[in-house]
């Protein structure tokens, strides 16, 4: 179990249609329903939806952090506004939150790097959040499912972020930036820990730049001699096997 989480979940039961639990925290909660084990993961990456964002919501979060007595913090330069809050003094809170979404178009972005402005029931609120791609947030609104009054993102749709991240991380190493073999093989091997719980007969039909991404993830996946699927969980079939059912299951013919 996630830290914090039943927290969260008890105190945002009433937006569900406003948010949507990524990455980590999702993962781990997805899997614990078939009794699977997910690794450590102390984060909770939330997506925004900007759409449906109401001053209840806006509320609600700001009672939120103020209960768990969060002590760190993060802004915006520019905007003075919140995207990422952690080290809370009160143990049963998240030991991080971080907001994501994609720009409002309530709002004139002038662009402030890689964090927007959200605006909550038409006015600009104290909240900011990290941009996503427009196709990818799209995807996001339409892979939602509730996990006993949890908002959290379909596996599949889950394995698709994670290859984007994966493939954002090879590129940077590739630039330059120091990045560790831990934080980006973990994205890749989080791929192969969702599998087991995947839809069986799934096809989820993508735009033509997300498909692409994953036509590079796969690429690098199966030309990749040190995974070791076995070790996350997959032992009856092999590597090609699973890229095979992934290559089915987002249409990647």
């Amino acid at each position: 179990m996630v830290r914090g989480l039943t927290t969260f979940r008890e105190h945002f039961i009433d937006y569900k249609e406003q948010y949507v639990l990524i990455g980590g925290a999702a993962s781990s909660e997805i899997l614990s329903q078939s009794g699977l084990t997910f690794r450590a993961t102390r984060d909770l990456d939330i997506v925004l939806i900007v759409e449906a964002l109401s001053a209840e919501f806006g509320r609600a979060f700001w009672e939120f952090i103020e209960k768990g007595n969060y002590r760190s913090i993060f802004q915006n330069k520019e905007e003075k506004k919140c995207y990422r809050f952690n080290n809370p003094v009160n143990a049963i809170y998240p030991e991080q939150i971080e907001l994501f979404s994609r720009i409002p178009e309530t709002i004139d972005f002038k662009g402030y790097g890689r964090i927007t402005p959200i605006p909550i029931d038409n006015e600009l609120s104290s909240l900011s959040a990290i941009i996503l791609d427009d196709n990818y947030y799209s995807l996001i609104k339409n892979g939602l499912m509730d996990i006993n009054g949890l908002s959290c993102l379909r596996p599949a749709y889950i394995i698709i972020l994670k290859a984007k991240a994966y493939l954002n991380m090879t590129k940077s190493i590739a630039e330059g930036e120091n990045i560790t073999s831990q934080k980006l093989n973990k994205h890749k091997n989080d791929v192969f820990r969702l599998f087991p719980v995947l839809e069986p007969n799934e096809i989820i039909e993508l735009p033509l730049s997300v498909k692409n991404d994953l036509r590079d993830f796969i690429f690098l996946i199966e030309n990749d001699t040190t995974i070791n699927i076995k070790n996350l969980g997959i032992r009856r079939i092999g590597l090609k096997e699973v890229m095979e059912r992934l290559k089915i299951i987002f249409n990647l013919d």
